[in-house]
């Protein structure tokens, strides 16, 4: 008996997906829906028996998690059982091309993910934890009353002081933190 594997994606909805592995042929009781009833990952594979070579998707491989930690587990627990992946929307794919294409999409958001738990682990949100760091690697450089004089000083233009000083203490840097408006 075959068996198809369904989990909710941005782009690829259920629904959508299942009718993908209805038309390839399967059968209702052979796809498992993750949260449709008591179904998960756990009681696919408890419901795999002798003979079972192929497990359906109808999306990439990111219906095996969010992150690539996830997918490579969940792959691993199944190429332990013998079970080969097949993507029926290309049943020629290869399985380093299915790996390929789902860490490539689980990469674009991975940088936005990073960020947010920066941020957390900071104890602000967003932005503002950003802007924490990057004061706090301008103030390990040099001390913050320093590089207002030496922006005070009146030989000296806003493209001197960003020169003297060097990276991370750009012209627009200087202006907005240490000119005369800053806060």
């Amino acid at each position: 008996m075959e068996k198809a594997w369904v989990r909710k994606l941005w782009g690829h909805p259920v629904e959508a997906q299942i009718k993908l592995l209805k038309d390839y042929g399967l059968k209702d009781r052979e796809i498992y829906v993750e949260g449709r009833g008591a179904e998960d990952f756990a009681g696919l594979l408890r419901s795999l028996r002798p003979g079972d070579d192929i497990l359906h998707i109808a999306a990439d491989l990111r219906v095996f998690g969010d992150s690539r930690k996830e997918i490579l587990g969940k792959t691993d627990q199944l190429e332990m059982r013998g079970l080969r992946v097949l993507d029926v929307r290309d049943e020629n794919a290869k399985f380093s091309a299915l790996l390929d294409r789902a860490l490539g999409e689980v990469s674009k958001y991975a940088r936005f993910r990073g960020r947010v738990g920066k941020a957390k682990q900071i104890g602000r949100k967003g932005g503002e934890g950003k802007a924490v760091a990057a004061k706090a690697k301008r103030d390990a450089l040099m001390h913050e009353e320093i590089v207002r004089r030496l922006v005070a000083h009146p030989k000296l233009t806003w493209e001197d002081c960003a020169d003297i000083l060097g990276p991370p203490f750009t012209i627009s840097t200087l202006r907005r933190h240490y000119g005369p408006k800053a806060k």
